[in-house]
Parts: C-alpha cells; sequence; structure tokens
C-alpha cells in the first residue's frame, strides 16, 4: 500500500507539469522506448522507401516483435501520377527481396504497389519464410510462415479510404522433447500423433475512412473496420470484430489562433467469439465484449501540450463491468524544444484475442481461458533531449497495476500429459505490479556510422506466483550502421535478455522454478548496391550459437548464414 501511495503521489505532483506539456513532434510513448516482447528469430527488415524509391536494406535488426519468424517490408510508394493527358507516368513499382539460409530456409517477398488512377492505389504483397532443416537433437522441426495481403487506397469527396483483405498461414513443427531424453515415452512412430505440428490460418481484413477537411470550426470523424477469423489445425476458432470512430472539434477559444484547443471523443467497440475442440468431453466457448468511450480536451503551445481525457470501459463477462480510468498525457519543452519532461496517467481494459496470443506464443494448448487483462493505473514519466543534433537521450520510467495480467505456463490438462512430454502451454492469470526504468541513446558517431542502444530494467511483483514466468528483468538491445562507401554498408544487432523463470511440470500438478539461460543474440549483416535496380545481401544470425529458450523446451535456431538478392522493376 505505501508503494502504491507513492506513486499516486509522484503521479499528482509530475501532473502540475503536465499542464503544460506535450507536442505533436514527441509522443508520450517515446520514441526509443523497447518493446517487452518475444524474439523474431530472423527478422530482415528493410526501411521505408522514399518517394524517389531508393533501395531498401536488409539491415539486421534486434528481436524485438512478437513473432518468433517474420519478414517485413514497408509499403513502397508508386510514381506520383500525372495530370498530363490524364495519363499515368510508370504507373507500377515492384520490389522483390529472395534469399536462401543455410538451414534450407528459403525467403521470398513480393510488393507491387501501382497508382490505377489519379484517387485510386493498389497494392499486392507476398510474403514466404521457412527452414526445414531438423534442430539438433530434436524430432522433425521446422516453420513456415505465409502471408497474402491486397491493399487499396482511394480518395473520395472530403474522405480518403484504406482497405486491407490479408490470409496468413503459420506452420509450427517444434516439439517440447528430445530423441535423446531417457524421460521420453513416446514411440518413434507415434511422435506425430503425441506431438502434432501447430498450424494456424487467418482471414482478415480492415478498412478506414476518415474525413480531409482539417479547418478550424471543422468537425473531423472516422471509422475503421477490424475482422478476422483465425482457425487452427487443433480445430481452435476465432470471430473478431472490432469498430473504432473518431470525432474531434477544433476551435481558437483563447490565445494564439496558430495553436487551437480541441475537444473530441474516441469510441470503440470490440467483439469476439473464441471455441474450442471437444477434449476430455468438454468443449468452451468464449463470447465476450468490450466497449471503450474515451472523450478529451486537448490544448498546445510553444512551450507545452496537454491532453486530458477520462476513458470509460464496459465489458459483457467480466466480474467487474463498469469502470473508469485516467487519459492524461503531457510534455513541457525548454531551450528551444531540445528538452522534453513529459508524464502521463491511464489505464484500461484490453480483451486478449486467440490471435494475439499465438502470434507470441504459436506452442499454446487448444483449451485457452481467455480473459480480460485490466490495466488498473498507469503512470509514466521522463525526460528527453537531443545534444549538438548528433546526439538523442532518453530517460524515464513506468509504473503498472494490472489485474488479470497473464502469464505462460505449461498445461496440465493437455490431452498427452500422462507422458511429460508434450509441453502445450496455457495460460495463468496473476495481478501484478510492475517499475520499469528505461534509458536510450541514439548517436550519430560520424557521417556514416550510426548506433542506438536500448536498456530497460523490469522489476515485476505477481501477487500469488514467485516470478513473472517469461519475463526479462533486464533487457538491451544494441543497433549500429556503417557505409563503407556508397555501395557497401554493413550493420549489426545484439539482443540482450537476463532475469527469465519458467513454470515447468515435473509431473501431475507438480512443477518445478527453472531459471533460463540468458538471451545473447548477435547478428551481423551487409548490402552491396550492384545498381540502382539491384542490390545483394547477407546476413550471419546468432553468431554466437546461442541456445537460448523463449519458452522450455522449445531453443531458437543456432548459428545461420543468409544471402540472396534485391530487385526493382
Amino acid at each position: 500500500m505505501n508503494k502504491r501511495i507513492i506513486f499516486v503521489m509522484a503521479a499528482i505532483l509530475l501532473s502540475v507539469s503536465v499542464f503544460a506539456q506535450h507536442n505533436e513532434e514527441v509522443t508520450v510513448e517515446g520514441t526509443y522506448r523497447p518493446k517487452v516482447n518475444k524474439v523474431d528469430k530472423i527478422r530482415l527488415t528493410p526501411e521505408k522507401p522514399q518517394p524517389t524509391f531508393e533501395m531498401p536494406s536488409s539491415d539486421v535488426q534486434p528481436k524485438i516483435t512478437d513473432r518468433k519468424f517474420d519478414i517485413e517490408l514497408e509499403r513502397l510508394k508508386a510514381t506520383p501520377y500525372s495530370d498530363k493527358n490524364e495519363s499515368l507516368v510508370k504507373p507500377t513499382e515492384n520490389f522483390l527481396m529472395a534469399g536462401l539460409g543455410t538451414r534450407i530456409s528459403p525467403l521470398f517477398l513480393y510488393r507491387h504497389d501501382s497508382q490505377l488512377t489519379k484517387d485510386v492505389n493498389l497494392g499486392v504483397g507476398i510474403n514466404h519464410f521457412s527452414s526445414w532443416l531438423n534442430m539438433k537433437d530434436h524430432p522433425n522441426s521446422g516453420f513456415m510462415n505465409n502471408l497474402f495481403d491486397v491493399r487499396v487506397g482511394a480518395k473520395l469527396s472530403n474522405y480518403q479510404l484504406n482497405g486491407k483483405v490479408f490470409f496468413k498461414n503459420d506452420l509450427y513443427h517444434y516439439y517440447g522433447c528430445r530423441l535423446s531424453d531417457s524421460s521420453n515415452m513416446i514411440p518413434d512412430d507415434r511422435i506425430d500423433e503425441f506431438c502434432p505440428k501447430q498450424v494456424y490460418n487467418t482471414l482478415g481484413l480492415n478498412a478506414v475512412l476518415n474525413s480531409t477537411d482539417t479547418h478550424l470550426q471543422a468537425l473531423q470523424h472516422a471509422v475503421g473496420l477490424d475482422y478476422h477469423y483465425t482457425y487452427s489445425k487443433l480445430d481452435s476458432r476465432e470471430h473478431f470484430v472490432g469498430l473504432n470512430g473518431k470525432l474531434a472539434y477544433a476551435d481558437s477559444w483563447w490565445g494564439d489562433r496558430n495553436y487551437p484547443q480541441q475537444v473530441g471523443l474516441d469510441l470503440g467497440f470490440q467483439y469476439d467469439y473464441f471455441s474450442t475442440p471437444m477434449v476430455d468431453v468438454l468443449a468452451q466457448d468464449y463470447d465476450r465484449m468490450l466497449l471503450k468511450v474515451n472523450p478529451y480536451f486537448e490544448m498546445k503551445d510553444d512551450f507545452y501540450k496537454l491532453h486530458v481525457g477520462l476513458r470509460f470501459d464496459y465489458t459483457s463477462s467480466d466480474s467487474v463491468k463498469v469502470s473508469f480510468r485516467p487519459d492524461v498525457q503531457g510534455s513541457l519543452y525548454v531551450f528551444d524544444k531540445k528538452l522534453e519532461f513529459y508524464a502521463g496517467l491511464g489505464g484500461g481494459k484490453q480483451l486478449l484475442t486467440f490471435s494475439e496470443i499465438i502470434e507470441e506464443n504459436p506452442f499454446v494448448g487448444t483449451n485457452l481461458p481467455l480473459l480480460y487483462r485490466n490495466v488498473k493505473f498507469s503512470f509514466e514519466a521522463g525526460v528527453r533531449t537531443t545534444v549538438a543534433e548528433k546526439v538523442d537521450l532518453h530517460a524515464g520510467m513506468r509504473y503498472r497495476n494490472v489485474a488479470n495480467d497473464y502469464f505462460y505456463v505449461m498445461d496440465v490438462n493437455a490431452p498427452a500429459s500422462i507422458y511429460n512430454v508434450f509441453n502445450q502451454y496455457t495460460l495463468l492469470y496473476d495481478n501484478t505490479e510492475t517499475v520499469s526504468v528505461t534509458a536510450d541513446a541514439r548517436c550519430k558517431i560520424v557521417d556514416n556510422l550510426d548506433a542506438e542502444l536500448n536498456l530497460t530494467y523490469n522489476h515485476c511483483t505477481p501477487e500469488n506466483e514467485n516470478f513473472a514466468w517469461y519475463r526479462p528483468a533486464f533487457e538491451s538491445t544494441l543497433k549500429a550502421s556503417y557505409a563503407f562507401d556508397e555501395a557497401l554498408t554493413f550493420n549489426a544487432a545484439l539482443r540482450f535478455e537476463a532475469g527469465r523463470y519458467a513454470k515447468v511440470q515435473k509431473g501431475y500438478s507438480i512443477y518445478d522454478e527453472v531459471k533460463l539461460k540468458n538471451i545473447f543474440d548477435l547478428s551481423l549483416g551487409a548490402d552491396y548496391k550492384l545498381s540502382d535496380q539491384l542490390y545483394v545481401f547477407a546476413k550471419i544470425d546468432n553468431i554466437a550459437n546461442c541456445r537460448y529458450q523463449m519458452f522450455y523446451d522449445y531453443p531458437v535456431t543456432g548459428i545461420q548464414l543468409f544471402a540472396g538478392v534485391k530487385m526493382k522493376f
């Protein structure tokens, strides 16, 4: 209780400065805030091209996204439309990246963007990434990720419409057992029966319609739709529908007309239906709904920006159906905006979905108890500054009090749990208090050498569990890029995590607490420009061959070499 009082008093004191804060150029969330997420074992992320179309790079990245295996590419910008004779000049852009890893791991990425008319553009994308060689000492193991999407953008009368339809197919053929383990009781000819492949498919669409009138005294409004249908090979199914709306009205009621005030209303509706297969004669269905209403007021000046709101949540199937949380964010600027102090208060309920869980941990079982994660109180504060326009520094802290915070543990009710090796995961809920301290720096050491460092310390205290399972106490990421000349670029990325614990099943309802091996994942890469249209790239991933486990008995892939080409045509 004393700890909570201290944080509330600190929040009140810093809220005084909040009433003179925030700027559009820097968000309260922060430029560098490291994500506390799972490993992305292979990540080749081309940067977003400029309008003149520069070849994207394949810089190695620290593993900071939710997906274990992922390839992403920012959308390409098509050649601008020409009004002359109502015709198109070079209306399309195509980008292709293809490569192969030493574990017979092909990757393929294709993007097409075209300006069909003056007001309509089309985009098509295809992603494939897979690995077919077994992990050392494990049964037949591998993965495959596929993604196909079609994007459409259209300018309508006073509106902008953007939409996307996509299909994802993910296969994970990893088992939580070792063939050489003496406790392995599964016969070789029945390994697929008791350790089946995890296969997930998602069909989805999303669309956003925005008004384009940004004049004062105009009612700005937007509406968005998000739908997906996710199903697994083991017959878990989910339908999700999300609707979002925004209303905003700006006027200069006082002060400088260049800095008007704004009142607005954010609305959100989410519905999720999750059904599980019949296991042990019991099947489970979850039918949940979340309604969010958030009225707010904003104002800003040269020295501050302030956002003050109140969030209202209503849930259909929770012990506390109605809740209110503050929504306060702000920044104070000094020294010509070279120094920023920020603070914020917040909270609110989150509807956990099956699709989000399998993105984070694809080794979960079929019967997941999906609840609402409730951030009862959140407070954050920090400072950012720029030194000589070459060094950006940030230091901050965050406190969160969360009800129904979730962790991953082995599922004692899994169908093959009597063999003690099936190792499916389920969700365990507990109330937590978490204090996080972050420090970040980004600098341009010389014109051709850039570096970025992120450090985070987390102290998470569960109410009933001994540890915050799988969450690291310390995280660090380091990125660097060096341009040797106009054609050759080197890059590096390091991820380090320590202080992770797992709750390991040793018998029916019997668990051990295991401290996991620290994560040390270093990658090096290079790009060589052959022409404006053709690049070759190479990457060595996990140079130290660290066989750390993101989840117990599911080690990540060791050292790998990737090489390939990138083309624009």
